[in-house]
């Protein structure tokens, strides 16, 4: 199993178990995501970056596993990508090192919220190649 799998399915189980299960909270189920996102959108980005600092140390890392997984996906299958699509890009936190890793590629951020969109445009402003699209994957 890989580091990022690896990583995902720690991150996604503690987080379930002690939401859900230690606090007793019922999980949650969205009728409409597009609306949803749309909502929280306006602040998310923003909010990327109060987090304290264990939590955006988290993310660094997971960019980190992210760039060392797609490295070792090109030396396995011994040639460069030349394109990636990134599912569900939100405003673009996972993308950006991505695309400062390999410049010059093409990039598809593909998101169903159009306010998120708006916030990968702006954080994502000067990178060229990219291609943002308002879609349900």
């Amino acid at each position: 199993m890989t580091r990022l799998r690896r990583y995902a399915r720690t991150a996604l189980a503690l987080f379930y178990e002690t939401r859900y299960r230690w606090l007793g909270i019922p999980a949650p189920r969205l009728k409409e995501t597009r609306s949803f996102w749309n909502e929280k959108g306006r602040e998310w980005r923003a909010s990327q970056f109060r987090y304290p600092p264990t939590v955006q140390a988290d993310n660094a890392r997971m960019n980190a596993i992210i760039v060392d997984e797609l490295l070792e996906a090109e030396r396995r299958l011994r040639r460069p990508f030349s394109h990636l699509l990134d599912l569900g890009c939100g405003y673009g936190e996972r993308l950006k090192p991505v695309m400062e890793t390999w410049p010059g590629r093409q990039y598809t951020g593909l998101d169903l919220s159009p306010v998120m969109l708006a916030s990968a445009r702006v954080y994502l402003a000067g990178m060229p190649h990219l291609r943002l699209v308002e879609a349900n994957a």
